[in-house]
């Protein structure tokens, strides 16, 4: 959300969404993996009040919706779940409209979070904590001590939010063995 623009998930996406139980119950999957988004550091829309991490009803709605999708994933046969960290990255890469570059340029504290997500990892870990449910460190795998444009000479963002094709394999064969 922004001042200017405010997104929802375009229907490719609430699609999917929509049929998770689904694709897990049918695949026969064991384990359900939550990769949150990097979208989770930026503003929201909540019943009608503009929220961030700072905001309890916003932290709120973030814990129940993990533990929503723990329920759903249990309820369809997964035997465990198991949440990643988000990782860094530079918003200067996102391909993002002009609106949104506004917005972010006059709040500082949103560039800073999304860029090293430590308030949302923080979140994701107590949560995960307090719901026994394991931690997959993609954060630590990814950024190291910090940003790298590339991992063992591959681009790691193909947009600055999704992995490139040539990481992604990369970014599978350290995250698979984890989640195992």
């Amino acid at each position: 959300w922004t001042p200017t623009v405010a997104l929802g998930a375009d229907a490719a996406c609430r699609q999917n969404k929509a049929t998770y139980e689904e694709k897990v119950r049918t695949s026969g999957a064991e384990t359900f993996v939550i990769m949150p988004s990097l979208q989770l550091a930026l503003r929201h829309q909540l019943r009608g009040r503009t929220v961030w991490l700072d905001d309890p009803a916003y932290v709120a709605a973030v814990r129940s919706k993990l533990s929503e999708l723990t329920t759903m994933a249990e309820a369809a046969g997964a035997r465990s779940v198991q949440i990643t960290t988000v990782p860094c990255r530079r918003m200067s890469e996102l391909n993002l409209p002009p609106q949104y570059r506004t917005e972010l340029s006059r709040s500082p504290e949103l560039v800073a979070e999304a860029e090293n997500p430590k308030r949302l990892n923080t979140l994701i870990r107590t949560w995960a904590k307090e719901e026994n449910v394991p931690v997959v460190d993609l954060a630590s795998a990814v950024c190291g001590d910090g940003y790298q444009p590339t991992l063992h000479g591959k681009k790691v963002y193909e947009d600055g939010i999704h992995f490139s094709p040539d990481a992604t394999p990369m970014i599978w064969g350290w995250l698979a063995p984890q989640v195992l």
